[in-house]
């Protein structure tokens, strides 16, 4: 802005067209700025450490007494439907409005969780052919309800998360709840996948890159369709179940396969201009020599080789983005078609 003044102390431009410039700059502190501000931060927090007091606030009182601990989530999810009933007519607060949503679906699920317990345990996962210990006939005390899935199971507390999701993304266009909504998807299925038995078919490695694959499809095809930025967040949520699956070759100690799927994470990630797969390549590589250098017993001659490394990576980043600027002529036209145009916006929430 100091440029803009001296332009009109200079006569290059008058004071009115100064503040009209000034106008079209989004303002980080206002509510409806575009991208991720100051504001959505502090509502996030907030909303965020309010549901953590209302957990710490159950645990308190409610430890021993499921009962109690189910009224308080129902009074605080009450709280926040009427703090939304009171910021949703206004459209600068409509970001408010649906994080309070997603707020009031925590503590409803968190609020059936508590009820489950009252009526026998929140057993997820579990394989429907074999009750838990709980539900057995010598259990001590006998559940109020024997084990079933639809009572005891993800079932109950992912449905308020999932109806908020959809309502959020049906009706009000809010793009980051494809996380939560996904996130109680992925649990739904990974309860009809345990509970049918098919983790013997299909191993947990295989779930969590089946997942991967198919949201990174679905990213890449919404990157592709002039509309919404919906992949910006399907993304995200790929991304970190290819992440669990890339990390059980880390424990397996598979380290070279484990830098060539980072490695190849990264290069498919500037491919369909998504970075949330670079910083998952980039921890995959920072693990990768944290567990080669763990090995070696003269810190000091590894400390100027990791150095050394270091100031690479800064050459080839910089490298790296003059390639990446010319990437689409590089590419063979099959390639080039396919990858998803440049977008504008950083983060986005839709609305």
């Amino acid at each position: 802005m100091d440029r803009l003044r001296e332009a009109v102390n200079r006569g290059i431009i008058t004071e009115d067209q100064r503040r009209a410039i000034e106008a079209l700059r989004p303002d980080p502190l206002r509510a409806d700025a575009p991208g991720l501000s100051l504001v959505h931060v502090l509502w996030m927090a907030g909303c965020a450490l309010v549901v953590f007091a209302m957990v710490l606030l159950a645990i308190e009182l409610g430890a021993d007494e499921p009962g109690r601990l189910m009224w308080i989530g129902i009074a605080y999810a009450g709280v926040f439907a009427a703090l939304d009933q009171v910021v949703k007519p206004r459209a600068t607060l409509r970001l408010l409005s649906s994080m309070l949503v997603l707020s009031m679906a925590a503590c409803l699920s968190l609020a059936v969780i508590a009820w489950q317990a009252s009526v026998g345990e929140p057993s997820f996962l579990q394989n429907w052919s074999d009750p838990p210990w709980w539900s057995r006939p010598d259990a001590d005390p006998p559940p109020l309800w024997p084990y079933s899935p639809l009572i005891h199971g993800a079932f109950p507390p992912a449905a308020p998360v999932l109806a908020a999701g959809a309502v959020l993304l049906v009706r009000r266009a809010f793009l980051p709840a494809w996380v939560p909504f996904l996130a109680a998807l992925i649990l739904v299925v990974a309860e009809v996948w345990k509970g049918l038995g098919l983790d013997d078919t299909i191993t947990t490695r295989g779930f969590f890159l089946g997942w991967g694959i198919a949201l990174s499809a679905a990213a890449w095809w919404a990157d592709l369709r002039d509309g919404p930025n919906h992949g910006f967040w399907l993304n995200k949520v790929a991304m970190t179940c290819l992440a669990v699956w890339s990390m059980f070759f880390f424990f397996d100690d598979r380290m070279g396969l484990f830098l060539m799927i980072s490695i190849a994470t990264i290069a498919f990630a500037i491919y369909i201009r998504r970075p949330a797969g670079v910083s998952v390549g980039a921890m995959g590589i920072a693990a990768w020599l944290a567990d080669w250098f763990n090995a070696w017993e003269n810190l000091i001659f590894a400390a100027v080789v990791l150095g050394l490394i270091g100031f690479a990576a800064i050459v080839l980043g910089v490298r790296a983005h003059l390639v990446e600027d010319r990437l689409d002529d590089l590419l063979p036209e099959g390639l080039r078609r396919l990858r998803p145009p440049p977008r504008a916006e950083s983060v986005t929430f839709g609305l």
